[in-house]
């Protein structure tokens, strides 16, 4: 099945657990980071083995994914790419764009912050498609006409501002670095996935945190806090105190 482990996906993840349990570290220290980066179903399938495999005082991972995972996995399609009692893990993963942008149609339950219906689809591709689509626009033409070189492309690209793509971007500051890498602060997101458990069950509910990265040149906090909204799964008790339909 789809979302059930292969025989090497459980046997790497035994091997990861053994070779752990030999090494626990002492209580009070940082929960160990571990990084899972390739595509989403080997991944969960990877993560399902090792849920199964590890007592619930164990479930002590941080799962970080890159850009992997898209919000729409743990948040519009979760029920079913991503339930959070098959995968109790606090995951972080990384967005290009905003991932729960209001002005570009995401849509939560706003009376109660939470996340209700597959209506509410992630945002992040939509807005890079449109930046990557600015960008071509802003630098393959010249005096009215088509370049007809991917060099004389690149060459304007390489003095792109971001102004000329980001949206309420400062004027003056290039899009890209000197080795061709989009600058800090042109729209990366971090989105937070945190379960709600305690040390005997997992809760169907999951609050999720979407943080922004400030530019350079920009002052205050590095990161920003821009959303917090919780997400609640099939089969949830509405009186629990935990969770809600």
């Amino acid at each position: 099945m789809f979302d059930h482990p292969n025989e090497d996906e459980t046997k790497a993840a035994e091997w990861l657990i053994d070779g752990y349990q030999k090494n626990w570290p002492p209580a009070g220290t940082p929960r160990p980071l571990l990084v899972v980066a390739g595509q989403s179903q080997p991944s969960r399938r990877f993560l399902r083995a090792l849920n199964v495999n590890l007592a619930a005082w164990e479930r002590r991972f941080v799962i970080a994914t890159g850009d992997t995972l898209a919000c729409n996995t743990v948040s519009r399609d979760r029920n079913i790419t991503w339930p959070i009692q098959d995968l109790p893990f606090p995951l972080v993963f990384f967005c290009h764009r905003n991932p729960v942008s209001s002005a570009s149609g995401f849509e939560p339950d706003q009376s109660s912050g939470r996340v209700q219906s597959a209506s509410s689809s992630g945002t992040e591709d939509l807005l890079l498609f449109k930046d990557i689509v600015r960008a071509l626009l802003q630098t393959s033409f010249a005096d009215g006409n088509l370049l007809d070189t991917s060099e004389a492309v690149g060459k304007r690209l390489e003095t792109l501002q971001r102004s000329d793509v980001v949206d309420d971007a400062p004027a003056g500051e290039l899009l890209f670095d000197e080795e061709g890498n989009r600058r800090t602060g042109t729209g990366e997101h971090v989105v937070w996935l945190e379960p709600s458990m305690d040390k005997l069950r997992v809760w169907p509910k999951a609050t999720i945190t979407v943080w922004s990265r400030r530019g350079e040149n920009e002052g205050g906090a590095r990161w920003v806090q821009r959303r917090q909204l919780d997400v609640f799964y099939e089969g949830a008790l509405g009186d629990s105190g935990h969770a809600g339909n």
